[in-house]
């Protein structure tokens, strides 16, 4: 179940990782995705990480925003630079 107001702090405590903003920051440096890997498919999630950001990514409900700023930030090594 989750709790908490959504942020990604609350979203890595969900996911069992470290939720600290050093930890977050190291997270999605070092786990940076191609453009063609949706996140949700990242090889690096378990079975049960992975279903609950595509159930609540799908669902559209308030963890929708945050759960588009992780993926956001895990492509943001495959997004052209301006």
């Amino acid at each position: 179940m989750i709790v908490g107001s959504p942020s990604l702090e609350t979203l890595f405590e969900q996911l069992g990782l470290d939720s600290s903003e050093e930890a977050i920051e190291t997270f999605i440096h070092t786990h940076q995705l191609p453009e063609n890997v949706k996140l949700g498919d990242a090889p690096f999630w378990t079975s049960g990480q992975s279903q609950l950001l595509k159930e609540k990514w799908h669902g559209d409900d308030e963890w929708a925003p945050i759960i588009d700023q992780l993926n956001a930030e895990l492509h943001s090594d495959s997004m052209p630079k301006s």
